[in-house]
């Protein structure tokens, strides 16, 4: 069977994660299943960077979507069919949410997000980026109707597309991603590379794992924060690891924390790499996270693989996420919030409790070799 994977997509979150791990596995889950990689030059320099054997795999690296998401765009749905033809492709596989509308062999469609959606997610964007968001959501909902499989990392979503938008049960499949074997491996002992992150992990400290994006509720965050050690009496630090690309709302946070007298309290740590944030999973009170809008969210995976006490928005597919492993909120809240974070600043017996129920939910969760090989069945089936 060949397979053509169009990796020409923009990744965030964990979303390369997923996709190394996918590429990773497939030759060595079937050695009978030859793969075609289309890639970006960044994509490519991000496949390297993860150690991939990229001279195992037909790899194309293609300029114009690399440009901008109108012209990959353009490129997917007008240009890249044709690329496929003397490829003599069986399956054309699109992790990235779109799949073209008409392409040569079967197509199968990977969704992984659902805030274009949802009009309070959009509502956080500029006017060009709600076009886009727009043109995504409908391009993601045409894709899907006409591609032979689609793939939903939750029965939530799903749901929302088969009830709300018409996508047909039988093609419909969920598979939920899958754990990332670094974070549940050599469980309690994990190291820091970055002494400034060591050092300020060195007092209790909560953490948020959270691009920096006006939608993931940080505000909210840093309210209830605030609230909670007024009520609880503990000092504890917030430490809010992930990348800041947004300048205006950068600044509101920074507003924030100066009118909430939180300046000595709350550290920004930017993206950290992989084994320093296993090292703050394992060295957190507990994981705060405020997003009310999440698929199946990458961050709580591999918070529950370390085994990291929860208190979570419980809103979208975060319940069906963690289950009975964290503390639920209502993210439009801040008292709400406050209340489970103050439950888990003074309560030892909850964060124990809910350290083991999320090693266990986590153990419920497949690993990538099972992701792939769930996937590769629903490919064989069409092939």
């Amino acid at each position: 069977m060949k397979v053509a994977i169009n990796a020409t997509f923009n990744p965030g979150g964990g979303a390369i994660t997923q996709l190394v791990n996918i590429v990773r596995y497939f030759s060595s889950e079937d050695n009978r299943v030859k793969l075609v990689i289309y890639v970006t030059k960044r994509m490519l320099g991000l496949l390297k960077a993860e150690g991939l054997p990229l001279d195992q795999y037909d790899i194309v690296v293609c300029r114009i979507p690399g440009i901008s998401v109108i012209m990959r765009i353009i490129w997917e749905q007008l240009v890249f069919p044709f690329l496929l033809i003397p490829k003599q492709i069986d399956v054309l596989f699109c992790p990235g949410n779109i799949a073209p509308l008409f392409s040569p062999g079967r197509r199968v469609q990977w969704i992984g997000t659902i805030g274009p959606f949802y009009k309070d997610f959009c509502r956080h964007f500029s006017v060009a980026e709600r076009i886009k968001l727009f043109c995504n959501k409908h391009l993601m909902i045409g894709s899907a109707s006409r591609a032979n499989a689609v793939i939903f990392e939750s029965h939530f979503t799903k749901d929302l597309f088969v009830t709300r938008y018409g996508i047909k049960e039988e093609k419909a499949h969920v598979i939920q991603i899958g754990k990332d074997s670094f974070f549940y491996a050599d469980s309690g002992k994990a190291s820091c590379s970055n002494p400034i992150i060591a050092k300020k992990s060195e007092a209790p400290f909560i953490l948020c794992v959270s691009h920096l994006y006006p939608y993931k509720n940080i505000m909210r965050l840093l309210q209830a924060y605030s609230i909670a050690l007024e009520t609880s009496g503990i000092r504890v630090k917030l430490l809010i690891a992930g990348s800041r690309d947004y300048a205006s709302y950068n600044k509101q946070i920074v507003d924030t924390i100066d009118q909430l007298s939180l300046r000595d309290s709350v550290y920004f740590l930017g993206s950290v790499e992989k084994r320093n944030l296993r090292y703050l999973y394992e060295k957190c009170l507990f994981l705060a996270f405020p997003s009310p809008f999440e698929n199946f969210a990458y961050t709580l995976v591999e918070a529950m693989s370390c085994g990291v006490p929860i208190a979570c928005s419980n809103t979208t597919a975060m319940p069906e996420t963690c289950k009975n492993a964290a503390l639920y909120f209502d993210p439009r809240d801040s008292l709400d919030m406050a209340k489970r974070f103050e439950t888990l600043m003074t309560d030892g017996a909850v964060r124990l409790s809910l350290s083991e129920k999320a090693r266990s939910r986590a153990e419920e969760l497949p690993d990538y070799s099972e992701v792939t090989q769930k996937t590769l069945d629903i490919m064989s089936n069409l092939a």
